[in-house]
């Protein structure tokens, strides 16, 4: 998403969303992410799934270092049980940051998770099928409001 898309998917947020109209005014709008498309995006989602970035690089590059180069054919070479599989928060992050999907939320993610909730005042942890409740009505923004989260989480007061 470029920075016209996540403006205008912002205002509507703001428009439907007071807690998220009261959270901008605090943080600001979240900056573009943007990922080509093409086999090497998917398999660093894969590898960074619900792990920190740098961890994820220190995993890519021992992953890569089994291949001959990166690519699905090298891959299919590699000891399946030298990898673990391919879940839900990787295909949405794929969809979001490299197909530029507008109407994704990956409710897997803890940091959105714990964000929408401090955002909410809520107690306790959402599990990702409230969490995917509380925002249905972000639609079609989900993937700007995830964004925003994501900004959010590091800038929101405790």
């Amino acid at each position: 998403m470029d920075k016209r898309v996540i403006k205008k998917g912002m205002e509507a947020l703001v428009m439907i969303d007071e807690d998220v109209a009261n959270a901008v005014e605090q943080v600001g709008y979240p900056a573009p992410r943007l990922r080509p498309v093409g086999f090497e995006t998917m398999f660093a989602a894969i590898l960074s799934q619900q792990i920190s970035t740098d961890a994820a690089r220190f995993i890519r590059e021992r992953v890569i270092a089994l291949m001959d180069d990166v690519s699905a054919k090298s891959l299919l070479k590699v000891d399946p049980e030298a990898l673990r599989g391919f879940g839900l928060w990787s295909a949405e992050i794929y969809l979001m940051f490299s197909l530029r999907r507008r109407d994704v939320f990956p409710a897997g993610d803890l940091a959105l998770r714990s964000s929408l909730g401090i955002l909410k005042d809520l107690e306790g942890k959402l599990t990702p099928k409230q969490a995917r409740e509380l925002v249905e009505h972000w639609s079609p923004w989900r993937s700007v409001g995830s964004l925003f989260l994501w900004r959010y989480y590091r800038g929101a007061p405790n």
